[in-house]
Protein backbone atom coordinates (compact mmCIF):
# COMPACT_ATOMS: atom_id res chain seq x y z
CA UNK A 1 0.00 0.00 0.00
CA UNK A 2 1.31 3.41 -0.94
CA UNK A 3 0.24 6.45 1.08
CA UNK A 4 1.67 9.85 0.25
CA UNK A 5 1.23 12.67 2.76
CA UNK A 6 1.56 16.27 1.74
CA UNK A 7 4.31 18.42 3.24
CA UNK A 8 1.77 20.35 5.32
CA UNK A 9 0.29 17.12 6.71
CA UNK A 10 3.73 15.84 7.69
CA UNK A 11 4.57 19.13 9.40
CA UNK A 12 1.24 19.14 11.25
CA UNK A 13 1.80 15.57 12.51
CA UNK A 14 5.36 16.31 13.65
CA UNK A 15 4.28 19.44 15.56
CA UNK A 16 1.42 17.62 17.27
CA UNK A 17 3.75 14.80 18.33
CA UNK A 18 6.20 17.35 19.76
CA UNK A 19 3.37 18.95 21.78
CA UNK A 20 2.37 15.51 23.13
CA UNK A 21 5.95 14.65 24.07
CA UNK A 22 6.44 18.01 25.82
CA UNK A 23 3.32 17.38 27.90
CA UNK A 24 4.49 13.89 28.86
CA UNK A 25 7.94 15.23 29.80
CA UNK A 26 6.38 17.89 32.05
CA UNK A 27 4.32 15.18 33.76
CA UNK A 28 7.45 13.07 34.18
CA UNK A 29 9.54 15.77 35.82
CA UNK A 30 6.79 17.32 37.98
CA UNK A 31 7.59 15.08 40.94
CA UNK A 32 11.33 14.70 40.52
CA UNK A 33 13.53 16.09 43.37
CA UNK A 34 14.22 19.48 41.71
CA UNK A 35 10.49 20.24 41.45
CA UNK A 36 9.30 18.22 44.45
CA UNK A 37 11.88 18.24 47.28
CA UNK A 38 11.25 15.94 50.28
CA UNK A 39 9.37 17.03 53.37
CA UNK A 40 11.49 18.54 56.14
CA UNK A 41 12.20 15.99 58.83
CA UNK A 42 13.10 16.22 62.46
CA UNK A 43 13.95 19.76 63.54
CA UNK A 44 14.51 21.15 60.03
CA UNK A 45 12.69 24.31 59.03
CA UNK A 46 11.82 26.13 55.84
CA UNK A 47 15.22 27.83 56.03
CA UNK A 48 16.62 24.59 54.62
CA UNK A 49 16.42 24.92 50.83
CA UNK A 50 16.61 21.15 50.31
CA UNK A 51 13.23 20.37 51.86
CA UNK A 52 9.75 21.78 52.25
CA UNK A 53 7.05 21.83 54.93
CA UNK A 54 3.46 21.08 53.93
CA UNK A 55 1.88 20.25 50.58
CA UNK A 56 3.80 21.05 47.41
CA UNK A 57 1.07 22.85 45.46
CA UNK A 58 3.53 23.95 42.79
CA UNK A 59 4.33 20.38 41.75
CA UNK A 60 0.63 19.63 41.45
CA UNK A 61 0.09 22.66 39.23
CA UNK A 62 3.03 21.65 37.03
CA UNK A 63 1.55 18.14 36.74
CA UNK A 64 -1.84 19.55 35.76
CA UNK A 65 -0.16 21.75 33.15
CA UNK A 66 1.61 18.72 31.71
CA UNK A 67 -1.64 16.77 31.63
CA UNK A 68 -3.43 19.58 29.81
CA UNK A 69 -0.66 19.87 27.20
CA UNK A 70 -0.49 16.08 26.74
CA UNK A 71 -4.24 15.77 26.30
CA UNK A 72 -4.31 18.60 23.76
CA UNK A 73 -1.30 17.09 22.00
CA UNK A 74 -2.88 13.63 21.79
CA UNK A 75 -6.09 15.08 20.37
CA UNK A 76 -4.12 17.05 17.79
CA UNK A 77 -2.08 13.95 16.85
CA UNK A 78 -5.23 11.92 16.26
CA UNK A 79 -6.92 14.73 14.35
CA UNK A 80 -3.82 15.36 12.24
CA UNK A 81 -3.54 11.69 11.29
CA UNK A 82 -7.22 11.46 10.44
CA UNK A 83 -7.02 14.62 8.31
CA UNK A 84 -3.78 13.53 6.64
CA UNK A 85 -5.03 10.03 5.81
CA UNK A 86 -8.30 11.40 4.54
CA UNK A 87 -6.43 13.63 2.11
CA UNK A 88 -3.57 11.26 1.33
CA UNK A 89 -3.05 9.78 -2.08
CA UNK A 90 -3.55 6.05 -1.72
CA UNK A 91 -4.45 3.20 -3.94
CA UNK A 92 -6.36 1.42 -1.16
CA UNK A 93 -8.78 3.77 0.66
CA UNK A 94 -10.17 0.92 2.79
CA UNK A 95 -6.74 0.14 4.21
CA UNK A 96 -6.16 3.83 4.95
CA UNK A 97 -9.45 3.97 6.84
CA UNK A 98 -8.44 0.91 8.87
CA UNK A 99 -5.09 2.44 9.75
CA UNK A 100 -6.84 5.65 10.76
CA UNK A 101 -9.19 3.75 13.08
CA UNK A 102 -6.28 1.85 14.64
CA UNK A 103 -4.22 5.00 15.20
CA UNK A 104 -7.13 6.94 16.70
CA UNK A 105 -8.17 4.02 18.90
CA UNK A 106 -4.62 3.44 20.14
CA UNK A 107 -4.18 7.15 20.90
CA UNK A 108 -7.43 7.36 22.85
CA UNK A 109 -6.64 4.18 24.80
CA UNK A 110 -3.10 5.36 25.62
CA UNK A 111 -4.39 8.71 26.87
CA UNK A 112 -7.08 7.02 28.96
CA UNK A 113 -4.58 4.63 30.52
CA UNK A 114 -1.95 7.29 31.25
CA UNK A 115 -4.28 9.91 32.70
CA UNK A 116 -7.17 7.86 34.13
CA UNK A 117 -6.61 4.11 34.12
CA UNK A 118 -3.18 3.80 35.74
CA UNK A 119 -3.85 6.41 38.50
CA UNK A 120 -7.21 4.76 39.27
CA UNK A 121 -5.63 1.31 39.54
CA UNK A 122 -2.91 2.67 41.83
CA UNK A 123 -5.49 4.43 43.98
CA UNK A 124 -7.68 1.31 44.24
CA UNK A 125 -4.74 -0.87 45.29
CA UNK A 126 -3.60 1.69 47.85
CA UNK A 127 -7.07 2.06 49.36
CA UNK A 128 -7.52 -1.73 49.51
CA UNK A 129 -4.23 -2.00 51.39
CA UNK A 130 -5.25 0.77 53.79
CA UNK A 131 -8.61 -0.95 54.45
CA UNK A 132 -6.77 -4.16 55.30
CA UNK A 133 -4.49 -2.30 57.69
CA UNK A 134 -7.47 -0.55 59.32
CA UNK A 135 -8.95 -3.95 60.13
CA UNK A 136 -5.93 -4.68 62.36
CA UNK A 137 -6.31 -1.46 64.38
CA UNK A 138 -6.02 -1.89 68.17
CA UNK A 139 -8.12 0.45 70.30
CA UNK A 140 -6.70 1.23 73.76
CA UNK A 141 -8.92 2.45 76.56
CA UNK A 142 -7.01 4.98 78.60
CA UNK A 143 -3.22 4.82 78.86
CA UNK A 144 -1.63 1.62 77.45
CA UNK A 145 1.15 -0.20 79.28
CA UNK A 146 4.20 -1.56 77.52
CA UNK A 147 4.09 -4.76 79.58
CA UNK A 148 0.70 -5.71 78.13
CA UNK A 149 1.81 -5.41 74.49
CA UNK A 150 3.44 -8.57 73.19
CA UNK A 151 3.45 -7.89 69.47
CA UNK A 152 6.37 -6.04 67.87
CA UNK A 153 5.75 -3.28 65.34
CA UNK A 154 7.95 -2.78 62.29
CA UNK A 155 6.91 0.86 61.86
CA UNK A 156 10.06 2.16 63.54
CA UNK A 157 13.63 1.88 62.25
CA UNK A 158 16.81 2.96 64.02
CA UNK A 159 19.75 4.26 62.00
CA UNK A 160 22.33 2.88 61.73
CA UNK A 161 21.13 -0.67 62.33
CA UNK A 162 24.17 -1.42 64.52
CA UNK A 163 26.30 0.71 66.82
CA UNK A 164 25.29 4.06 68.28
CA UNK A 165 21.87 5.23 67.11
CA UNK A 166 21.98 8.56 65.26
CA UNK A 167 18.33 8.83 64.20
CA UNK A 168 15.01 7.03 64.23
CA UNK A 169 12.51 6.83 61.38
CA UNK A 170 8.76 6.26 61.71
CA UNK A 171 7.00 4.84 58.65
CA UNK A 172 3.39 6.06 58.91
CA UNK A 173 2.24 3.89 56.00
CA UNK A 174 3.63 0.81 57.75
CA UNK A 175 1.99 1.69 61.07
CA UNK A 176 1.48 -1.89 62.25
CA UNK A 177 0.13 -2.50 65.77
CA UNK A 178 2.74 -3.40 68.37
CA UNK A 179 5.64 -2.01 70.38
CA UNK A 180 9.07 -0.63 69.53
CA UNK A 181 11.80 1.17 71.42
CA UNK A 182 14.88 3.34 70.99
CA UNK A 183 17.66 3.26 73.61
CA UNK A 184 20.29 5.94 74.27
CA UNK A 185 22.73 6.92 77.03
CA UNK A 186 20.21 8.29 79.55
CA UNK A 187 17.29 5.94 78.96
CA UNK A 188 14.82 4.46 76.48
CA UNK A 189 11.83 5.83 74.60
CA UNK A 190 9.08 3.27 74.11
CA UNK A 191 6.40 3.29 71.42
CA UNK A 192 3.12 1.44 71.10
CA UNK A 193 1.42 1.68 67.71
CA UNK A 194 -2.36 1.21 67.57
CA UNK A 195 -2.22 1.05 63.79
CA UNK A 196 -3.98 2.88 60.97
CA UNK A 197 -7.48 4.27 61.36
CA UNK A 198 -9.78 6.61 59.46
CA UNK A 199 -9.63 10.27 60.41
CA UNK A 200 -13.24 11.42 60.86
CA UNK A 201 -12.24 14.97 59.91
CA UNK A 202 -10.86 13.94 56.52
CA UNK A 203 -12.45 12.72 53.32
CA UNK A 204 -11.06 11.47 50.06
CA UNK A 205 -7.78 9.79 49.16
CA UNK A 206 -5.66 10.63 52.21
CA UNK A 207 -8.23 10.05 54.96
CA UNK A 208 -6.19 7.73 57.22
CA UNK A 209 -3.82 8.39 60.08
CA UNK A 210 -1.37 6.48 62.28
CA UNK A 211 -2.08 6.39 66.03
CA UNK A 212 0.82 5.83 68.42
CA UNK A 213 1.63 6.19 72.11
CA UNK A 214 4.98 7.26 73.59
CA UNK A 215 6.52 6.67 77.01
CA UNK A 216 9.98 7.62 78.28
CA UNK A 217 12.07 5.50 80.65
CA UNK A 218 15.13 7.08 82.29
CA UNK A 219 17.96 5.24 84.00
CA UNK A 220 17.55 7.11 87.29
CA UNK A 221 13.78 6.62 87.72
CA UNK A 222 11.44 3.71 88.28
CA UNK A 223 9.12 3.47 85.28
CA UNK A 224 5.80 1.66 85.54
CA UNK A 225 5.58 0.93 81.81
CA UNK A 226 2.83 3.45 81.00
CA UNK A 227 2.81 5.40 77.73
CA UNK A 228 0.81 8.54 78.50
CA UNK A 229 1.56 10.50 75.33
CA UNK A 230 -0.88 9.86 72.46
CA UNK A 231 0.00 11.08 68.96
CA UNK A 232 -2.16 11.24 65.87
CA UNK A 233 -0.23 11.78 62.68
CA UNK A 234 -1.17 14.00 59.78
CA UNK A 235 -2.85 12.23 56.82
CA UNK A 236 -1.07 9.20 55.42
CA UNK A 237 -0.12 9.89 51.82
CA UNK A 238 0.04 7.45 48.92
CA UNK A 239 3.52 8.84 48.25
CA UNK A 240 6.04 6.78 50.19
CA UNK A 241 8.55 9.58 50.78
CA UNK A 242 5.90 11.76 52.45
CA UNK A 243 5.20 9.04 55.05
CA UNK A 244 8.72 8.93 56.47
CA UNK A 245 9.27 10.87 59.70
CA UNK A 246 12.89 10.93 60.85
CA UNK A 247 14.18 12.40 64.11
CA UNK A 248 17.75 12.75 65.42
CA UNK A 249 18.78 10.82 68.54
CA UNK A 250 21.27 12.19 71.09
CA UNK A 251 22.46 11.02 74.50
CA UNK A 252 19.50 12.92 75.99
CA UNK A 253 16.90 11.14 73.86
CA UNK A 254 14.92 11.54 70.65
CA UNK A 255 14.68 15.12 69.45
CA UNK A 256 10.99 15.26 68.56
CA UNK A 257 9.77 18.43 66.89
CA UNK A 258 6.89 18.68 64.41
CA UNK A 259 5.12 15.54 65.60
CA UNK A 260 4.62 16.99 69.10
CA UNK A 261 1.99 19.35 67.71
CA UNK A 262 -0.16 16.29 67.09
CA UNK A 263 0.50 14.76 70.52
CA UNK A 264 -1.23 15.10 73.89
CA UNK A 265 -0.32 13.96 77.38
CA UNK A 266 -3.39 11.99 78.45
CA UNK A 267 -2.68 12.75 82.11
CA UNK A 268 -2.61 16.54 81.77
CA UNK A 269 -4.47 17.14 78.49
CA UNK A 270 -1.72 19.42 77.16
CA UNK A 271 1.15 19.06 74.71
CA UNK A 272 3.87 16.79 76.10
CA UNK A 273 7.50 17.59 76.88
CA UNK A 274 9.54 14.81 75.37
Amino acid sequence: MEIAFTHKDKLRIIISIVVLVVGLLIIGVAFTPPFNPPQCEGNLTTDNSNCIIGANIGAGLVWLLGMAIAIVGSIIVAASLVFALANAKTRKPGMALLITAIVVGATVWACWYIFIGAPSIQKSRYQAEIRTRRANFVQYKGIPNIHSVTRKSDALTVKPATGNTNSVAIDLHNCSPGSAKVSYATGTTHFVFSGITKDKNLEGFNDSECILYIGKETVDQNWDGSLPVKCTSWPISNTLSENQLEFPVTNAGIQFSDILGNCQDLRTGVAPDL
